[in-house]
Protein backbone atom coordinates (compact mmCIF):
# COMPACT_ATOMS: atom_id res chain seq x y z
CA UNK A 1 0.00 0.00 0.00
CA UNK A 2 1.46 3.39 -0.77
CA UNK A 3 -0.80 6.33 1.30
CA UNK A 4 0.02 10.34 2.00
CA UNK A 5 -2.03 9.63 4.84
CA UNK A 6 -0.02 8.71 7.51
CA UNK A 7 -2.02 8.52 10.65
CA UNK A 8 -4.09 6.09 8.76
CA UNK A 9 -1.06 3.76 7.63
CA UNK A 10 0.26 3.59 11.04
CA UNK A 11 -3.09 1.83 11.96
CA UNK A 12 -3.33 -0.28 9.54
CA UNK A 13 0.84 -1.68 8.85
CA UNK A 14 2.80 -4.10 10.73
CA UNK A 15 6.52 -3.72 8.03
CA UNK A 16 7.07 -0.34 6.45
CA UNK A 17 9.22 1.30 3.78
CA UNK A 18 10.22 4.94 2.98
CA UNK A 19 11.19 6.35 -0.06
CA UNK A 20 12.43 9.83 -0.79
CA UNK A 21 13.28 10.34 -4.47
CA UNK A 22 13.37 6.93 -5.74
CA UNK A 23 15.78 5.88 -2.67
CA UNK A 24 15.51 3.66 0.27
CA UNK A 25 15.67 5.78 3.43
CA UNK A 26 14.59 2.88 5.91
CA UNK A 27 12.41 -0.32 6.52
CA UNK A 28 11.61 -2.43 8.74
CA UNK A 29 8.36 -3.35 11.59
CA UNK A 30 6.47 -0.28 12.52
CA UNK A 31 7.40 -0.85 16.10
CA UNK A 32 10.77 -0.70 15.55
CA UNK A 33 10.66 2.56 13.35
CA UNK A 34 8.44 4.23 16.61
CA UNK A 35 10.61 2.94 19.37
CA UNK A 36 11.70 6.14 21.21
CA UNK A 37 8.37 6.95 22.12
CA UNK A 38 8.39 6.10 26.05
CA UNK A 39 4.80 6.36 28.29
CA UNK A 40 2.99 9.11 29.75
CA UNK A 41 1.68 8.50 33.59
CA UNK A 42 -1.08 10.60 35.50
CA UNK A 43 -0.77 10.24 39.07
CA UNK A 44 -1.60 12.50 42.25
CA UNK A 45 1.66 13.44 43.12
CA UNK A 46 3.93 14.03 39.60
CA UNK A 47 7.05 15.53 41.92
CA UNK A 48 7.01 12.53 43.81
CA UNK A 49 6.68 9.95 41.44
CA UNK A 50 9.48 11.98 38.93
CA UNK A 51 12.01 11.56 41.91
CA UNK A 52 11.29 7.77 42.11
CA UNK A 53 11.50 7.17 38.30
CA UNK A 54 14.92 9.32 38.33
CA UNK A 55 16.35 7.79 40.86
CA UNK A 56 15.73 4.23 39.31
CA UNK A 57 16.83 5.45 36.32
CA UNK A 58 14.18 6.65 33.96
CA UNK A 59 14.36 9.80 31.98
CA UNK A 60 11.03 11.81 33.01
CA UNK A 61 9.59 15.16 32.37
CA UNK A 62 6.36 17.15 33.05
CA UNK A 63 4.19 17.58 30.07
CA UNK A 64 2.17 20.97 29.57
CA UNK A 65 -0.92 18.95 31.18
CA UNK A 66 0.71 18.02 34.50
CA UNK A 67 1.18 13.96 33.01
CA UNK A 68 4.87 12.81 33.09
CA UNK A 69 6.60 11.90 29.80
CA UNK A 70 9.40 8.83 30.34
CA UNK A 71 12.11 7.42 28.45
CA UNK A 72 10.48 3.84 28.91
CA UNK A 73 8.15 1.54 27.06
CA UNK A 74 8.52 -0.73 30.29
CA UNK A 75 4.84 -0.17 31.64
CA UNK A 76 5.60 -2.70 34.18
CA UNK A 77 8.30 -1.08 35.43
CA UNK A 78 6.56 2.48 35.95
CA UNK A 79 3.80 0.83 37.77
CA UNK A 80 6.01 -0.99 39.83
CA UNK A 81 7.89 2.00 41.02
CA UNK A 82 4.46 3.90 41.91
CA UNK A 83 3.69 1.26 43.92
CA UNK A 84 6.64 1.38 45.74
CA UNK A 85 6.42 5.01 46.38
CA UNK A 86 2.62 4.60 47.58
CA UNK A 87 0.95 6.38 44.48
CA UNK A 88 -1.90 5.96 42.63
CA UNK A 89 -1.74 5.59 39.11
CA UNK A 90 -4.28 7.39 37.21
CA UNK A 91 -3.61 6.54 33.36
CA UNK A 92 -0.31 4.55 32.21
CA UNK A 93 -0.01 4.33 28.54
CA UNK A 94 2.47 3.48 26.00
CA UNK A 95 3.18 6.89 23.60
CA UNK A 96 4.19 5.81 20.02
CA UNK A 97 6.20 8.09 18.19
CA UNK A 98 4.18 9.64 15.51
CA UNK A 99 4.67 8.04 11.80
CA UNK A 100 4.23 11.61 10.51
CA UNK A 101 6.88 13.40 12.13
CA UNK A 102 9.01 10.37 12.05
CA UNK A 103 8.64 10.32 7.94
CA UNK A 104 9.42 14.15 8.14
CA UNK A 105 12.52 13.73 9.91
CA UNK A 106 14.03 10.63 8.06
CA UNK A 107 13.34 13.02 4.58
CA UNK A 108 14.21 15.89 5.63
CA UNK A 109 16.25 17.81 3.34
CA UNK A 110 15.59 14.97 0.29
CA UNK A 111 12.86 17.12 -1.68
CA UNK A 112 14.18 17.64 -4.83
CA UNK A 113 11.51 19.66 -6.14
CA UNK A 114 12.58 22.03 -2.85
CA UNK A 115 13.37 26.13 -3.97
CA UNK A 116 11.61 25.92 -7.33
CA UNK A 117 9.77 29.28 -7.50
CA UNK A 118 5.99 28.32 -8.80
CA UNK A 119 4.50 30.09 -11.91
CA UNK A 120 2.43 32.97 -11.76
CA UNK A 121 -1.32 31.76 -11.73
CA UNK A 122 -2.73 30.36 -14.85
CA UNK A 123 0.43 29.79 -16.15
CA UNK A 124 1.86 26.35 -16.81
CA UNK A 125 5.33 25.57 -14.85
CA UNK A 126 8.79 25.87 -16.76
CA UNK A 127 9.23 22.16 -17.51
CA UNK A 128 6.03 22.40 -18.91
CA UNK A 129 6.31 24.73 -21.57
CA UNK A 130 8.99 23.71 -24.32
CA UNK A 131 11.38 25.57 -25.34
CA UNK A 132 11.56 27.80 -22.63
CA UNK A 133 14.49 29.40 -21.08
CA UNK A 134 15.76 28.22 -18.04
CA UNK A 135 14.44 30.08 -14.83
CA UNK A 136 17.00 33.26 -14.22
CA UNK A 137 18.26 32.71 -18.01
CA UNK A 138 17.43 35.67 -20.74
CA UNK A 139 16.94 34.33 -24.36
CA UNK A 140 19.13 35.71 -27.11
CA UNK A 141 18.59 35.75 -30.90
Amino acid sequence: MSSHLLSEVQQTVDELVIIANGQLVMQGPLAELQQGGGSIVRTSDPTALAAALTAAGVGVSLGSDGALETDTHDLRLVGDLALRAGLPIWELTERQADLEALFFRLTDGTNRNAGLELPPPGEPPASARLGAPAAGTEETS
